[in-house]
């Protein structure tokens, strides 16, 4: 049995939809039981629970069931970025704004370039996608966070996406 802990208010939004419960137990086949401590328990076998407690974890992170889920394929990982050490919270919610842009446009693109989902809840940015696209994601996130501009986190990204783009033509 493995623990995962959430935000309080992601884990009763959870809670409170059985069904998704319902289809994330099966997809993984683990038993998901909220304890009254604000845990949730995950049982099963190792692997199991292994993506149970990932599916939980991206979701209270802020991704939707759906993207969550994507956690179970084998071709699917997560990242997150722990952002609450970069000091105030003016400048935490600076960066945070950074990243998702005007009308959500520089989130969009870098989620676009990359093929990664990005989600900016509270204190941490998590992305979900194949390893490539989260690097190429990472790379225009981590450029935002320390400063750069949002030229310079483009460019980053866009060259990690051809070096991979490359590196696939050539395995071929």
């Amino acid at each position: 049995m493995q623990y995962v802990y959430i935000d309080r208010e992601r884990a009763n939004k959870l809670k409170g939809d059985a069904r998704a419960v319902s289809r994330m137990e099966k997809l993984c086949g683990c038993r998901i039981v909220f304890e009254d401590n604000g845990s949730i328990s995950v049982s099963g076998d190792a692997y199991g629970e292994f993506n149970a407690k990932n599916i939980i974890y991206a979701y209270g992170c802020g991704f939707g069931e759906k993207h969550a889920e994507l956690l179970a394929k084998d071709d699917y990982y997560s990242d997150y970025i722990d952002i609450k050490g970069l000091g105030s919270p003016k400048r935490i919610r600076d960066v945070k704004a950074r990243i998702i842009g005007t009308g959500g446009k520089s989130k969009k693109y870098m989620e676009e370039v990359s093929g990664a989902l990005i989600s900016i809840r509270e204190d941490v940015i998590g992305i979900i996608g194949s390893v490539e696209s989260i690097g190429e994601a990472k790379a225009a996130i981590m450029t935002l966070v320390e400063g750069g501009t949002h030229k310079l986190a483009y460019l980053r990204m866009e060259a990690a996406h051809r070096k991979h783009k490359a590196e696939r033509l050539v395995m071929r």
